[in-house]
């Protein structure tokens, strides 16, 4: 039966957690595997509890060492078990400092390294420059996915590019949402399971695979139709030039999501903003005034922000370059809102609009598409700041 191999590494700064969290692995050592019997742990204590059914229901192959400054845990897992992120989270909130966790993927023959700190999955680069008097330890204890542990050809590894199968997230991400994810995924894939399940019994008798791509098929289908729908309404209720609206619509909210990491809500984001700016800045030259050129700044700036949103930015400069764009847009939206304009350029903008005064949905319709775009890259660039360590 294939199986995943993992050792986890446990730091600690506060010593009465590690010596708590030494004892429970003392006694859980001793449990049989094959018993139906829980393992016996302190009554009313929810983490222990959470560990020891972790150790007897899911681990395999247990073991654990005691290191001068961390705790080492090795096991076996089935091969669709990856990293016990609830479990980590729980530690982490009873005061872990710091983890790493390598796990060798024997189905797949890979090998991951992953990294923990404060509560989050980070970079190996995050680890080291947050407690460097652990880099030697992991080092030492974890070298090169422990060739003696695993089928792994020391002379092909390269002993200066070991960050190649360490997981390197752009920014740190908290635990609580990586298990958020995953619920998610598991209740989709429940939800798709329940589906073909019921697509069968009206169908008994059909091929299996044909019926699930039936399946995806339809469900694609009805999306889409859903999509051209919306597009459409939309078009016909704001625009005129219904042809040429109607296709961008279509693009915009079918065409994103499926040829790109953009969501289905990011790319109606999207579409409001070209309403947005064909209502406002149609026909109208960027270099008429100050104003009007740092309102074509604004678009152009959260349109990138707004697609750059779903990608991870891996490398250094595509984040710096990321606050760069935040800090364009918030200049430029300043700039738009107050700087000076001529009586002129007033009298011509009353004119062009219709109305002397901005009402409150004028205010919503014309700078949501700005601000909403902006407070998600605020977001975003907070746990790219906070990875630079400009934040505590």
């Amino acid at each position: 039966m294939s199986q995943n191999s993992q050792s986890l590494l446990l730091f600690f700064d506060d010593p009465k957690l590690r010596e708590r969290s030494e004892s429970l692995l003392e006694a859980l050592k001793d449990v049989d595997p094959d018993s139906s019997e829980p393992a016996v742990v302190e009554e009313g204590d929810a983490f222990a509890n959470q560990l020891a059914t972790i150790w007897q229901e899911e681990w395999f192959n247990t073991s654990y060492e005691c290191h001068a400054d961390c705790l080492k845990l090795n096991y076996d897992s089935r091969s669709g078990e990856g990293v016990p992120l609830a479990l980590l989270h729980g530690w982490f909130e009873q005061g872990l400092t710091a983890a790493a966790l390598e796990i060798f993927f024997d189905q797949e023959g890979e090998l991951k390294r992953y990294h923990f700190v404060d509560d989050a999955l980070v970079s190996k680069s995050h680890l080291e420059e947050a407690y460097p008097q652990w880099v030697a330890t992991i080092a030492e204890t974890l070298p090169f996915g422990s060739s003696e542990d695993y089928d792994f050809d020391e002379d092909e590894v390269d002993e200066e590019a070991d960050d190649d199968y360490c997981v390197t997230p752009s920014a740190p991400i908290a635990l609580s949402r990586l298990i958020a994810d995953e619920k998610a995924r598991a209740e989709k894939a429940q939800a798709m399971v329940e589906e073909l399940t019921n697509f069968s019994r009206l169908s008994a008798g059909c091929d299996t695979s044909l019926l699930a791509k039936t399946s995806r098929v339809v469900r694609t289908l009805v999306m889409g139709v859903s999509h051209i729908v919306l597009a459409t309404a939309l078009s016909v209720l704001v625009l005129r030039t219904f042809r040429f609206w109607f296709l961008v619509g279509l693009f915009l909210l079918v065409g994103l999501p499926l040829l790109t990491e953009i969501s289905l809500w990011g790319a109606g984001v999207f579409l409001w903003g070209v309403i947005t700016y064909r209502m406002v800045l149609h026909g109208r030259s960027p270099f008429t005034s100050v104003n009007i050129f740092a309102t074509y700044l604004v678009f152009a700036a959260v349109a990138v922000l707004l697609a750059l949103y779903f990608y991870p930015l891996t490398q250094t400069w595509l984040q710096y370059a990321y606050i760069g764009c935040l800090a364009l847009a918030v200049l430029a939206f300043l700039v738009d809102m107050f700087w000076p304009e001529t009586d002129e350029e007033d009298e011509e903008e009353e004119e062009e609009s219709g109305y002397s005064g901005c009402t409150l949905v004028c205010s919503i319709v014309l700078y949501g598409p700005q601000v909403i775009p902006a407070l998600l890259a605020t977001s975003k660039c907070w746990e790219l700041a906070k990875g630079f360590h400009w934040i505590g």
